[in-house]
Order: C-alpha cells, then structure tokens, then sequence
C-alpha cells in the first residue's frame, strides 16, 4: 500500500512523504518469492530556477517509491514539487514503467502529469550513500519531465542534486 501524506516543519515549510508498506513475504530471501528491488525516499533540496539566466535557485521538494518484484510490473508513485516565486511546477506520477538498479544508485521511469495535463513522461535517478562501496557522500536525486507526445523537449530538467534536507534508501 503506497500513500501521500504531507508532514510540515517550522523553518523547513512542507514536505510531501510517500508511505510505503511491503509485504514481509516480498523481504524474504529463503522462500520461493523473488526478492524485491525498492527505491523510497523524500526530500527537499536546491533546484534551477526554470525560465533564468542567472544561477537562481528554488525550494523542490520530492517523494518517490518504485518498486519491482521479479519480472512483474514496477509499482510505485512519484511526486516533484518546484516551489518558485513566479511558477509552481506540480509533478506527480500515475504510473511507473521500468526500475534498474546498480550499486547505490536506482534509475527508473514512467508516465505521469503535471498539473491537469497528463500524458508526460519522467526519469528519475535516485542515489542512496548509505549502501557499502558507494562513492556518494549524500544522498542524491534527478527528474527530467518531458512533455506529451509532439514535444520532445524536456519541461524541466534537474541534473543529479544532493539532498538538502531528507533521504533515500535502496532496499
């Protein structure tokens, strides 16, 4: 079960949480179960500013959770929140498609809508410092949201960014 709750903090303003809970079966490795691959964090952090020339930032703020049990579909939801004086970038995923992966870091990807249009499709790379042998200090995050179809240039585009402020945690 996946489920969106808001939580704020005084000095930190709102952060958007995604709750997932995962059948014990699915952590099991000495069953006849595949194991599952999960990603889940959130977060908040310094962004581009959309639209400036300058090295402008802005609040972003994040949750995600993707996860793929054996060959089956990958399940999860994402939400990506661009907190600007001038624009609100609102980005939330209604399905995710595919989930790799490799060491510390997790690439995955899916279709989802950004205020009322739906239809964009996303990429995120997430990575997690926590795990043995990863070179990464903190833990990190990136999105590219592209438009639908007739616009393959990406609406919004934020390259690997460590966190500011929360986690994330390949299990």
């Amino acid at each position: 079960m996946i489920r969106l709750r808001t939580l704020t903090i005084a000095g930190l303003g709102a952060l958007a949480l995604l709750l997932a809970s995962v059948p014990a079966a699915a952590h099991s490795r000495g069953n006849a179960h595949t194991p599952a691959v999960m990603v889940t964090g959130g977060g908040w952090l310094l962004a581009p500013t959309p639209g400036t020339t300058t090295a402008a930032t802005s609040r972003a703020s994040f949750g995600l959770v993707a996860r793929e049990v054996g060959s089956g579909p990958v399940r999860g939801h994402t939400e990506f929140q661009l907190h600007t004086g001038r624009r609100h970038l609102g980005f939330s995923s209604t399905s995710e498609t595919s989930l790799v992966v490799t060491g510390c870091t997790a690439t995955y990807s899916g279709i989802g809508r950004e205020g009322r249009t739906r239809g964009f499709t996303f990429q995120v790379t997430a990575t997690d410092a926590k795990v043995s042998g990863c070179s990464a200090t903190k833990d990190a995050f990136a999105i590219t949201i592209t438009p639908p179809t007739g616009n393959s240039t990406p609406l919004y585009t934020l390259a690997l960014t460590s966190l500011s402020r929360g986690s994330i945690t390949i299990h």
